[in-house]
């Protein structure tokens, strides 16, 4: 596992840069059984091999086919990173609408690219390359659904579970699109807000729990394509 030792080194390092007190988890393996992929505590990380040996295995993940195609090798570090990344990531507990949970998730998926510079984006949110360049190209109208439908203060947990859980697609928007398209914006609008405010260290971005603000900062406004 000379890859991941050294994608865990660099990513440990990063951390450690932007918080000098974080200490690295020991890092352990084992088979689970298909049992756990993943556990990450203060002082441990386990990653269960078993779930991420890839499409060659004689046994996988009892699950389906548009979350089994994320348990590939090169998704191990970052989904482990993925769930590091709560332990810094303050949230406002008493804000569940759509545009809260989006901004929160894009904060998680901006920590992890901070620390893993080199990993590809669909490695981190878990897309095809392809999906990832259809979103790309179709931003502006993904945009437009969730403002002509007013879904950013929606707090119905039945309406937000469409753009933020798991899910094979969002036939809302298109029936070709990847599920979870509320994660993937919410990341946008975290990232123009960092673009549009460079003096916001990634400690303070990640402190900061006021999703309104980072929302308004960002300016967030992609056009629709015609």
């Amino acid at each position: 596992m000379a890859t991941e030792k050294q994608q865990l080194e660099t990513a440990f390092k990063h951390i450690k840069y932007y918080y000098p007190e974080f200490r690295e988890p020991q890092v352990k393996t084992f088979v689970s059984g298909l049992n756990q992929d993943l556990l990450v505590s203060d002082s441990l990380l386990v990653f269960g091999i078993d779930f991420f040996i890839g499409k060659g295995a004689s046994y996988r993940p009892d699950t389906y086919d548009y979350i089994l195609k994320r348990y590939e090798r090169p998704n191990m570090v970052p989904a482990a990173m993925l769930l590091l990344s709560n332990r810094f990531n303050k949230t406002n507990f008493l804000e569940r609408g759509l545009l809260a949970e989006m901004v929160n998730t894009g904060k998680a998926y901006y920590f992890v690219k901070s620390i893993m510079p080199c990993a590809p984006d669909s490695t981190i949110i878990g897309y095809s390359g392809q999906q990832l360049a259809d979103v790309h190209h179709n931003e502006g109208r993904i945009w437009a659904h969730f403002i002509e439908q007013k879904l950013l203060y929606e707090k119905n947990p039945f309406v937000v579970n469409k753009y933020i859980g798991e899910r094979p697609n969002t036939p809302e928007i298109d029936p070709t699109s990847p599920g979870r398209l509320g994660t993937w914006v919410g990341w946008q609008i975290v990232r123009r807000y960092m673009e549009r405010n460079p003096k916001v260290t990634l400690q303070e971005l990640m402190a900061d729990d006021d999703h309104q603000k980072i929302f308004n900062e960002s300016k967030y406004k992609p056009e629709k394509r015609k």
